[in-house]
C-alpha cells in the first residue's frame, strides 16, 4: 500500500483526529466510572453493544495509516496504547462481569431481537450478548481471559494488542499487565501468555471456543484467528496453526451449499448444547457470512473470496439492476461489503455500495 499511497486524504486525516480525541480524552472505565459517551454502546445490538467492540474496531485503520505515514508512528502508538489500556478494565469485560447466570428477562425480548434467536428456542433462550457467566455447566469464571467461553473478549483483545505491537514496534505488553475481573479482582497476564492460551484452546476445540454460554460465532472465532496470525507475524511464532482445522470444520458444519454449489445458509452462531445453528431466512443468511470476512479473508482468501462473491450475489448487491436493500438496519454489513469489494477488485459492486454508503451512512466527514 505504501508504494501506491503516499499521504492520507482529508477524510482519513479527519478520522485520525477523531481517533486521537477519543483515545486521549480522559474517561473512567472502572466499575465506579462510565466511558465517555462517544464510545459506542448501541450498534449491532444486542451482541456488539458493548464499548470494547468500539475499541477494537477503531484500531483497524492504524496499521494502514502507519504504512502510509510512518513518521507519525508516535501518534499511532499512543492511540493504540490508550485502546489497549481501556480493554483491560471493568467496562471492557462488563458483560462477563455483570450478566451472571440465567437471564431473568428471557421471555421478554423486543421483537427486533427475535430474528437473532432460532424460532424453536424463542421465549426460553438467552439472546446474543447475554454471556451467562456462572452457567452451571462451566461455573463462574472470575477472570475474563481464563474462561471456557468469552472468546469475544480475549480474541479481539489479542488482535488489538497485536495492532499495538505492529504500529509501535515494541514489546510493551510482553510485560505483565492487570485485567479487571469479577468483583473487581485483578488477574495478571502477558500477551505471550494470552496468545498461547488462545492457541491451545483453539487446538483443543476444532469446532471453536464459545463466546456466550454456549454460542460459537464464526465472526468471533475468525477475529481470534486473525489475532493469532498478527501475533505470529510480529513475533515469529506459529500459534495460528490450529485455525486451519477450525476453517475446515466450519465449512462442513457452519454453512451449506445448494445443488448448484451456491451458498444456501451460513450460521450466525452455533449452539453445541442445543445442536442448533442460528440462521437468517432465505437470502438474508448471506449477511451472517459477510460480517466474518474482514477476519476470515486475510487468513483464508480462497474461502473468504468465495463467501464474498456468493454473499453479494445472493443479496443482489452485485446486480447492477437491483436495488441495494440492507434487510437489517445495521450499516456493518454494507460497509464490510464495500471494504471487500475494494479488496477483491469488484469495481461494479464497489461503486454501487460506495454510492449507497455515502447517501445513507453518517457521519460523512470528520475533523
Amino acid at each position: 500500500m505504501s508504494g501506491e499511497v503516499t499521504a492520507l486524504n482529508a477524510r482519513a486525516r479527519g478520522w485520525l483526529r477523531h481517533l486521537w480525541d477519543k483515545a486521549t480524552t480522559p474517561d473512567d472505565w472502572s466499575s465506579s466510572g462510565t466511558p465517555h459517551e462517544w464510545w459506542d454502546r448501541d450498534s449491532s445490538a444486542p451482541m456488539c453493544a458493548f464499548p470494547r467492540f468500539d475499541l477494537g474496531e477503531s484500531s483497524y485503520a492504524l496499521p494502514l495509516m502507519c504504512e502510509v505515514t510512518p513518521a507519525w508512528r508516535e501518534v499511532y502508538t499512543r492511540i493504540a496504547r490508550e485502546f489497549c489500556e481501556r480493554h483491560m478494565t471493568f467496562w471492557a469485560a462488563i458483560d462477563a462481569l455483570v450478566l451472571i447466570g440465567d437471564d431473568p428477562n428471557v421471555d421478554r425480548y423486543p421483537p427486533e431481537w427475535q430474528i437473532y434467536i432460532p424460532e424453536r428456542l424463542r421465549g426460553a433462550y438467552a439472546p446474543p450478548g447475554w454471556i451467562g457467566n456462572g452457567d452451571q455447566r462451566w461455573g463462574l469464571n472470575p477472570d475474563p481471559i481464563a474462561a471456557d467461553g468469552n472468546v469475544f473478549f480475549r480474541g479481539f483483545f489479542n488482535l488489538l494488542l497485536s495492532v499495538y505491537a505492529y504500529v509501535s514496534g515494541d514489546t510493551r505488553y510482553h510485560e505483565p499487565f492487570e485485567i479487571s475481573g469479577y468483583m473487581d479482582r485483578t488477574f495478571t497476564w502477558t500477551q505471550p501468555e494470552l496468545a498461547g492460551f488462545i492457541s491451545a484452546q483453539l487446538a483443543a476445540r476444532p469446532e471453536g471456543p464459545h463466546c456466550e454460554n454456549t454460542k460459537i460465532w464464526p465472526f468471533c472465532v475468525g477475529a481470534t484467528g486473525l489475532g493469532l496470525k498478527a501475533y505470529d507475524a510480529v513475533n515469529g511464532t506459529r500459534l495460528h496453526t490450529p485455525f486451519d482445522a477450525w476453517t475446515e470444520f466450519a465449512q462442513q458444519h457452519y454453512m451449506g451449499r445448494d445443488r448448484r454449489g451456491d451458498l444456501e445458509w451460513f450460521a450466525f452462531y452455533y449452539d453445541p448444547i442445543e445442536r442448533q445453528a442460528a440462521t437468517f431466512p432465505d437470502h438474508v443468511t448471506a449477511l451472517a457470512a459477510l460480517v466474518t470476512l474482514p477476519y476470515i479473508y486475510p487468513q483464508r482468501p480462497d474461502w473468504g473470496g468465495w463467501l464474498y462473491e456468493a454473499s453479494v450475489r445472493k443479496l443482489g448487491w452485485s446486480n447492477p439492476k437491483a436495488r441495494i436493500n440492507e434487510f437489517i438496519p445495521d450499516p456493518r454489513a454494507t460497509s464490510i461489503a464495500l471494504l471487500m469489494a475494494h479488496e477483491v477488485g469488484d469495481d461494479v459492486t464497489e461503486a454501487r455500495l460506495r454510492d449507497y454508503v455515502e447517501e445513507h451512512c453518517e457521519p460523512r466527514t470528520f475533523g
